[in-house]
């Protein structure tokens, strides 16, 4: 099997992919898009990773203020960095921001979608980090091929890296982190990422890697746990 290390190097040295729609052929008349099904968009949000619970997120039920902000700061772009404390709604509003995101880019870039003219995918990437930190672990361990768990976040249209926060503690995996959120800014890859840590926390915990978070869009999430009750 090929070490982790080397198939991430390879990949790094991809060029970077642009998230744009191509122009179809001329010969395709592709009608409008039309919205897709509720079982479409929960097959398109499965697929790409989300938790089940935030399935349904929306734009239409975040807080006024923060959906200003989101569409304000962090749509143009499609980067943004989301933090505050637990249970606030950044990994929901990550999930909403990532629906919104893709249904501008709904139709595939693959010339079949075209000609089937109603083709909804997602070209996207929903990590959890904890989760990701065990699968790259088990992909280094493992014998077995295994594929990259990093190779999607690299060159996915989108990218959601939720729940940043205790992997600080790790300097292994901080740097695997420090790879991704550097390659997708570099090449002005939207990424999104959410956090419980404060950006001062941030800094304190890993300098190089929040200098890099700090180049996003920061959006406050403030309040105390909604999941407290």
């Amino acid at each position: 099997m090929e070490r982790l290390g080397t198939v991430l190097e390879k990949e790094l040295s991809r060029p970077a992919t642009s998230l744009a729609r191509p122009t179809p052929p001329e010969s395709v008349k592709s009608p409008p898009p039309k919205p897709p099904t509720e079982l479409e968009r929960t097959r398109m949000l499965q697929s790409v990773g989300v938790p089940p619970l935030l399935w349904q997120a929306e734009m239409s039920h975040l807080d006024p203020s923060v959906r200003e902000r989101i569409l304000s700061d962090v749509m143009p772009q499609r980067n943004g960095l989301f933090y505050g404390n637990c249970g606030t709604g950044k990994s929901y509003a990550a999930a909403a921001l990532l629906f919104e995101v893709q249904l501008g880019y709904g139709l595939t870039r693959g010339s079949k979608q075209w000609d089937a003219g109603y083709a909804w995918t997602f070209d996207a990437a929903w990590a959890n980090v904890p989760r990701l930190m065990r699968e790259l672990k088990l992909a280094m361990n493992n014998k077995e091929d295994r594929p990259d768990p990093l190779k999607k976040l690299l060159h996915a249209g989108i990218v959601v890296i939720d729940d940043l926060a205790s992997e600080y503690s790790s300097g292994w995996s901080a740097e695997q982190i420090f790879l991704v959120v550097d390659y997708r800014i570099d090449n002005l890859m939207p990424l999104i990422v959410t956090t419980n840590k404060t950006p001062t926390e941030l800094h304190e915990a890993d300098a190089r890697l929040a200098s890099r978070l700090m180049s996003l869009p920061r959006i406050p999430f403030d309040g105390s746990d909604r999941r407290v009750k």
